[in-house]
Order: structure tokens, then sequence, then C-alpha cells
């Protein structure tokens, strides 16, 4: 739909992946665990080594399009100035490297 309207969907790297992916699964409902098979399954399917983690820690962290931002809930200032491409390897380097502690 969007590229018949001349747009674009972009699905962005928000905190609800960041959580699956490093385990946290408190925001989940208990409905779509189940329907994974149970909570062994849908931790494993959305950790980095599993279906849904490893396509979700492709995704970026922000993007640009006709000079507007666009970033899942905000963006800091000290972490702006640093620039959108410092963010986005930032956060690719923590997910590959488990360092779910960073700062961000």
């Amino acid at each position: 739909q969007a590229a018949k309207a001349g747009g674009e969907f972009v699905q962005l790297l928000g905190n609800r992946e960041l959580l699956n992916m490093k385990g946290d699964h408190r925001f989940t409902l208990p409905e779509l665990i189940d329907s994974f098979g149970g909570l062994d399954s849908w931790t494993h399917q959305f950790s980095t080594s599993g279906v849904y983690g490893s396509r979700n820690a492709k995704l970026k962290t922000i993007i640009v399009r006709n000079g507007t931002a666009f970033v899942h809930a905000g963006l800091l200032p000290e972490h702006a100035e640093k620039g959108i491409d410092w963010v986005n390897a930032e956060m690719a380097a923590m997910i590959s490297t488990n360092a779910w502690d960073h700062p961000f």
C-alpha cells in the first residue's frame, strides 16, 4: 500500500525487538509465546541466532527521509550529535556482541 501511494514501509529497531533479543519477555503477551510452542521456542526464535531475532538484528535504529530523521521513541541529544551512522553502528555492535548493558 505504501509503495502504491508513493511512499515506503520501513521497520525500525525498537525497544520491544531489543528486549526480545536479550531474552526479556515481560511485555510479550503469553498468548504470543504460546503460539510459538512455549517460552523456549519463543526465546530461541527471537534471539540473535533465531529466525526473527536475526532479522531484527539487521534493522536500522534511525533512517532519514527527505531531511527528517525517524527513530523509535526518540533520541538523546548526545547521541544525535554523534550522527546517524554512529548510532546505527553502535546498536549493531551491541546486538552482535550481546552487550545488553550498553548505555543506550
